[in-house]
């Protein structure tokens, strides 16, 4: 024989949440919001990092053709933001919205470790503590030692690219490559 519900009993169960269910999972959307809400802002800065740091590497190369082609020539070095380019590279950078500028310093006619060291500074988009953010390239030859080449760059040697966060600061450790930590 079939057992027939009272509408009561149908009632009871058609009821939903309690108040305690409902608190649960309050709760748990509370602690994975507290979570994910920061390691996303983290990941969304290390993405425009990443985009200054690819906008760079025409520079680089700009640098590497230079020391190649010009032995014995000396380069005084600019700052890129405008769009302009620099005839004696070959290079030109106009600012982004995460870019402020690109800076290439000096080279000498014989050149130093840190000669052709390329600055990136970012712009107040790119939300880091104790901003703006600065990462600064450095080309050489040989080992990388506290992120710079221990060799000046020479045409007769692979260039190799230290990276540095200028000034060191450890809070911008988190949005920078592995090999900028110095």
């Amino acid at each position: 024989m079939q057992r027939h519900s009272s509408s009561k009993e149908l009632r009871s169960l058609s009821r939903g949440f309690t108040l305690i269910e409902l608190m649960i999972v309050v709760a748990i959307i509370g602690i994975l919001a507290a979570i994910a809400i920061p390691q996303y802002q983290q990941y969304a800065v290390r993405a425009k990092v990443t985009e200054g740091l690819s906008i760079v590497a025409a520079a680089e190369v700009a640098i590497g053709d230079f020391v190649a082609s010009n032995q014995g020539t000396a380069y005084a070095g600019n700052t890129f933001s405008t769009g302009a380019e620099d005839d004696v590279l070959g290079f030109a950078f106009k600012a982004t919205n995460y870019v402020a500028s690109i800076t290439v310093a000096p080279i000498a006619a014989t050149p130093v470790p840190g000669n052709g060291a390329i600055t990136v500074l970012f712009t107040t988009l790119v939300a880091v503590p104790s901003g703006p953010l600065s990462v600064v390239l450095t080309p050489g030859s040989g080992a990388v030692t506290a992120g710079a080449p221990v060799g000046a760059v020479v045409s007769s040697a692979p260039i190799v690219w230290g990276c540095k966060t200028a000034g060191a600061v450890t809070a911008w450790f988190p949005f920078v490559p592995t090999n900028c930590r110095n």
